[in-house]
């Protein structure tokens, strides 16, 4: 068994607030210094603000941050499973959780009353009431057991603990602090304290409900533990000459204690609350924040390294370990220089701007996959994203439909077979977690259907492609597991019909490549995981913009469509013509063949899609000097009528990422249409 044992012991009153992770960080992180353990206990002597669900969530959240305790409660199938929570607990020094440890503190308690350091007070509330408010005007502490020794009989004051809580009298029982002795207690962070027990009260330590309080709890449960340091808020330093008197009452010796400074509100005036903000782990997880981020960024509040590293991951972390093993490796990183000494004896002050910073970086340095994977599932969590209407679903491709979902083969889930008439409603239920939705680009003159099926918490696309002249064709069903492999074998066939439509039209593989590329620019920009759509619907959901969104500031609607139409056959397809474009088109192929693996980091190719978009700045700024158009009345059209929004990334970018053939349609699309 490890020499150094220290703990958590967390109330299960509500979620996990901002300042406990922090704690149960910091207390991971002593241990790993030191080569012990530290364990999860569940203080739940406080059975009026007693909330049963908040057991599990609380776990959850420290299950999702990469901090399960090494022995204890735990949510892991390990150990025996509590009936009444409906988590675990494995450790040899159980039972964990403190409802369940009844028989222990009455055993103690019963000898601190037989050693006359306990005794039954049954004042009632009003009577204590009314003592505090002549303690108010007097400024001296209460003698309560001087004034227990007047009121009742010795009989009462020191009856066994069985008798006493079957007292209709309903008493609770006090320790008896207060003595003529001065003690010196020590805290790890803050040093040495004098107090002066005569000032103390004394204090409950069993309530009439017969469960201890903290005072007694911790302190029984701590020694029997063999805990060695005890970190906690520092809004329980008051209590450290309470504890220290128990301890050495009955035990000798306490184990160190450490108090942790509080966390300030981002105003810094206060600690840090629900009223100046959502303090619940849970809302920044649920918000897109990172649990890396977290945990980086929950180490800087109140500790610093000395050095001006900040991130403890690197970009190669995110392509060849899975999040629990970051998050593992993340906390070995920072333990590794992590002491006491280097903590702040001040308090912290929690910044949403330094910890979205911390999320903007660690986005940055995820897959593309693992980015899109990780949004979209958190979106369908968040009902951000629940598919649920039939846009288009007209009569005539009623009965189709219901041919091509009745004969997929699906990897991930079956459908279920459909009759014609289930798909005419504007609404579709599939099975009771699933809902689907067709989305169809009026523009083109096939329809592009994609298909989303929501499977509990996680979005599964497929895509399928019908041609809409002539005899309809139908493209196979994608997987996500395919998705993100991007074989081209397990994608749709490309319709070789498709050479006989009047516009281009790019295959499918070169469809979702362009969509990698697309979700590569919202994770280079996203503050969360939330964020995800945001660039990338100006490549995967174009839409042709209206004439007055294509029409710069300073133009008319004729002069912008003119400038449109010389950009592109004077300077996109002559540059896609050009022999010098052979290069260009290659260094895309092999930008758009490598974003979409899985094992690449996001760096390793950002400069191919700098080299491309800065080619296409340069040709189109040189041509716009040349020509001496105006930069503005050139770009903006351009811009809105590729990406078919008013915010988009710029046009560079869009040209480094499309088909020349889909960038070819969609100015043509824009330049054919006029508004009637």
């Amino acid at each position: 068994m490890a020499s150094f044992r220290t703990r958590q012991a967390p109330s299960p009153t509500g979620y996990l607030h901002f300042g406990t992770a922090r704690t149960v960080l910091f207390t991971k992180l002593f241990a790993q210094i030191n080569k012990g353990v530290w364990y999860l206990r569940l203080e739940d002597t406080d059975r009026n603000r007693l909330q049963v669900g908040a057991v599990g969530s609380l776990l959850d959240s420290l299950t999702k941050l990469g901090l399960q305790p090494d022995e204890g409660v735990t949510n892991a199938p390990v150990g025996e499973k509590d009936a009444f929570y409906g988590v675990y607990q494995s450790g040899n020094m159980g039972p964990y959780i403190q409802s369940e440890r009844l028989s222990l503190y009455h055993e103690h308690a019963q000898k601190m009353i037989e050693k006359n350091l306990a005794y039954w007070c049954y004042l009632t509330k009003e009577e204590i009431d009314e003592l505090q408010s002549i303690k108010q005007a007097t400024r001296a502490p209460i003698n309560y057991a001087r004034i227990c020794q007047e009121k009742y009989s010795p009989i009462d004051l020191l009856a066994s603990v069985e008798v006493a809580l079957q007292d209709e009298r309903k008493p609770t029982l006090r320790y008896r602090l207060q003595r003529d002795k001065t003690i010196i207690v020590r805290d790890n962070l803050l040093g040495q304290s004098e107090f002066d027990l005569s000032l103390e009260e004394d204090f409950v330590i069993l309530k009439s409900d017969g469960y201890p309080t903290y005072h007694l709890a911790h302190v029984i449960d701590d020694h029997l533990m063999q805990t060695s340091l005890v970190i906690r808020a520092q809004e329980w330093y008051p209590s450290l000459p309470k504890h220290t008197v128990m301890f050495e009452d009955h035990w000798g010796s306490a184990p160190e204690y450490l108090h942790l400074p509080f966390i300030l509100s981002e105003t810094g005036t206060k600690k840090m609350s629900k009223r100046d903000g959502n303090v619940n782990i849970e809302h920044y997880l649920n918000a897109g924040f990172m649990p890396e981020a977290i945990i980086n960024y929950l180490a800087f509040l109140g500790w610093n390294p000395g050095t001006e590293q900040e991130l403890y991951l690197q970009e190669e972390d995110f392509v060849t370990l899975d999040q629990p093993a970051r998050l593992t490796k993340l906390i070995n990183n920072i333990a590794a220089e992590f002491s006491l000494e280097k903590l702040s004896v001040s308090p912290a002050r929690f910044s949403l701007e330094k910890l979205t910073w911390y999320n903007r970086e660690y986005l940055k340095m995820l897959t593309v996959a693992e980015f899109v994977e990780s949004a979209l599932s958190l979106k369908v969590k968040n009902n951000v994203v629940a598919p649920k209407k039939l846009y288009f679903l007209s009569q005539n491709h009623t009965e189709l439909f219901a041919q091509v979902i009745k004969n997929a083969e699906l990897t991930t889930y079956r459908i279920p077979e459909l009759a014609a008439n289930t798909l005419t409603a504007t609404e579709l239920e599939i099975a009771t977690n699933n809902q689907v939705v067709f989305e169809q680009n009026h523009e083109l003159q096939y329809a592009e259907m994609r298909l989303y099926v929501v499977s509990k918490e996680l979005l599964q696309p497929y895509f399928v492609t019908i041609e809409n002249s002539g005899e309809y064709a139908v493209y196979e069903w994608v997987s996500l597991s395919d998705f993100f492999r991007l074989d081209p074998e397990s994608f749709v066939r490309y319709n070789t019909a498709a050479a006989a439509l009047s516009v281009p039209f790019a295959p499918p593989s070169v469809y979702m490549a362009e969509s990698y590329a697309a979700w590569m620019l919202d994770k280079e920009r996203a503050a969360t995981l939330l964020d995800f759509g945001s660039d990338s619907a100006s490549v995967i959901n174009w839409i042709r913009p209206a004439d007055r969104e294509i029409t710069w500031k300073k133009s008319t609607t004729a002069e912008s469509k003119e400038h449109l139409s010389a950009i592109l056959n004077e300077v996109i397809v002559p540059f896609f013509a050009a022999p010098e474009a052979t290069s260009i088109l290659s260094l895309q192929t092999e930008m758009l063949n490598a974003i979409v693996t899985k094992n690449i980091t996001t760096s390793a190719i950002k400069g191919k899609f700098v080299q491309i978009s800065t080619v296409w700045e340069q040709v189109l700024k040189d041509w716009i000097r040349l020509t001496g158009r105006d930069t503005g009345a050139c770009l903006h059209p351009l811009r809105v009528a590729i990406s078919g929004m008013r915010q988009s990334p710029s046009p560079f970018e869009l040209l480094a990422i499309l088909d020349k053939n889909e960038v070819t349609r969609r100015i043509q699309s824009v330049l054919r249409y006029e508004e009637n």
